[in-house]
């Protein structure tokens, strides 16, 4: 099953692919919130294009980052990847309970997403649960916490966005 899970993730453009074992995580780890049966998370890390990143460095483009690096990979690439590789566990009869990053949640308090308008965030949703995305990332072995407390790859260093799903 592992096999066929990073087949299939690899076909629809994830380029690291990792599993953690639920016993890896804590009691209280919000991934049994959203699905108390987990025992598997897998995760799936999408490359950032190093190019989209140049135009920032130089100061002659930014939106080629946000719209292809952010929005074009977040809302149509890892999705696809997810549902997709979501069909196969559960035709295999398990549950797959597919989590990608909403950008207009955030769990603190007066907190926002950089990456977002700060008055389309919601703070502080006590009814929606959303994972630590960072920590199942290094649960995965997708690659290390760094000292700004985002993910390093030995791949693709900072130049990743990853999604999750939670199985039984």
């Amino acid at each position: 099953m592992r096999n066929k899970i990073i087949e299939l993730a690899k076909k629809y453009d994830a380029d690291i692919i990792g599993f953690a074992p639920a016993d890896r995580f804590s009691k209280d780890d919000k991934i049994f919130k959203v699905f108390p049966e987990t025992k598997t998370v897998i995760g799936l890390g999408f490359r950032v294009l190093r190019g989209l990143y140049r135009g920032v460095e130089e100061g002659t483009t930014y939106y080629q980052y946000t719209t292809m690096g952010v929005e074009n990979l977040e809302e149509t690439v890892m999705p696809f990847t997810l549902i997709n590789v979501s069909n196969l566990i559960e035709e295999e009869g398990f549950v797959a309970v597919p989590q990608r990053r909403n950008q207009l949640i955030v769990n603190e308090l007066n907190s926002t997403n950089p990456e977002m308008d700060y008055t389309d965030v919601v703070d502080g949703i006590e009814a929606e649960h959303q994972i630590d995305f960072l920590n199942c990332a290094v649960m995965c072995g997708l690659g290390e916490r760094s000292m700004i407390n985002s993910l390093l790859t030995p791949e693709y260093g900072p130049f990743i966005r990853y999604c999750f799903i939670l199985t039984d």
